[in-house]
C-alpha cells in the first residue's frame, strides 16, 4: 500500500503549492476560505509590510478588499498575508502569486511585480477616525514622510508573528533581512529614491514605495532591523 499523505501543519505557509513550515500558528485558505487568486509573478525581491487601518476581523478585511473601489471602478485589492491581533497568520494567497498591495511608481514599475504583500491589522495612523473595537494599543509618534506621524503601535505578539514570517520568506527567495536605514543606520520611513526602488532587495513598508501612505510599524520595522543583524553575525 502507498503511504498516505501527512496532512499539514498548522504552522504552514502555501508556496508554489508546497507546504512550509513558518513555526507559528497559520490559517491558509484551504481553513478558511479567504482567498485570492490570480497570475504568479516572475520574482520576488522584497517583502512590503502594510497596516490595515482597522481593527477589523480578518473575515472584513477579506471581503473589503475584493469590494475595493478605485475612481468608482471596481478594483480588488489582494495581499499573501495578514496577521491578526493575536498573532495569528492568515495566508490568503500562494505566496507566488502576483498580489495588489502596493501599486508603487505604478505600470510595468509597480511594486506588486516584484512583492510579497502582509497585513498587519491595527488601525495605525487612522486611529482618529477608525473606531478601536475595544482594543487598546501603544500610541507612537514617528518622522513618516518627513512628518510627525502619531500611530497606534502593532502588539508585541504582532510582530513576533511578522519577524518569524519574515525571516522563513527572505529565506525562502534568497533575500537579506534588513531594512531602508538614513546615515545613522537607524530605521526611516521616506520614499525610496528611483534607484533603490529599482534594485531594493529585503523589507520595506508602505511608505517606501508610494508617497501618501503612513501604514507602517517601527516596532515591526526595528524588529527585523535587529533579526537581520543577528543573521548577519551568524546567531541562530
Amino acid at each position: 500500500m502507498q503511504a498516505e499523505t501527512p496532512p499539514p501543519k498548522p504552522t504552514d505557509i502555501i508556496m508554489r503549492g508546497m507546504r512550509v513550515n513558518v513555526g507559528m500558528r497559520v490559517l491558509t485558505w484551504h481553513e478558511t476560505g479567504f482567498e485570492f487568486v490570480g497570475r504568479e509573478r516572475t520574482y520576488c525581491r522584497a517583502i512590503i509590510c502594510h497596516m490595515t487601518g482597522a481593527e477589523n476581523p480578518p473575515a472584513a478585511m477579506y471581503s473589503n478588499m475584493l469590494s475595493h473601489c478605485v475612481y468608482g471602478k471596481r478594483s480588488p485589492l489582494s495581499i499573501h498575508f495578514c496577521v491578526d491581533q493575536k498573532g495569528v497568520i492568515y495566508q490568503m494567497a500562494d505566496a507566488e502569486m502576483r498580489g495588489a498591495h502596493a501599486v508603487g511608481k505604478g505600470g510595468d514599475r509597480s511594486a506588486n511585480s516584484w512583492s510579497v504583500g502582509i497585513e498587519f491589522i491595527g488601525r495605525g495612523a487612522d486611529w482618529k477616525t477608525a473606531p478601536a473595537r475595544g482594543y487598546t494599543r501603544p500610541r507612537a509618534v514617528e518622522l513618516i514622510h518627513g512628518h510627525k506621524t502619531p500611530y497606534d503601535e502593532l502588539y508585541d505578539v504582532q510582530v513576533a508573528s511578522g519577524v518569524a514570517l519574515i525571516e522563513k520568506l527572505c529565506a525562502l527567495y534568497g533575500l537579506p533581512m534588513r531594512v531602508p536605514e538614513d546615515v545613522h543606520r537607524q530605521v526611516h520611513a521616506d520614499l525610496l529614491t528611483d534607484h533603490a526602488y529599482d534594485t531594493w532587495r529585503g523589507v520595506l513598508s508602505h511608505p517606501h514605495v508610494e508617497i501618501g501612505k503612513a501604514d507602517v510599524s517601527f516596532k515591526l520595522m526595528r524588529a527585523v532591523q535587529a533579526r537581520g543583524r543577528e543573521l548577519e553575525r551568524g546567531i541562530g
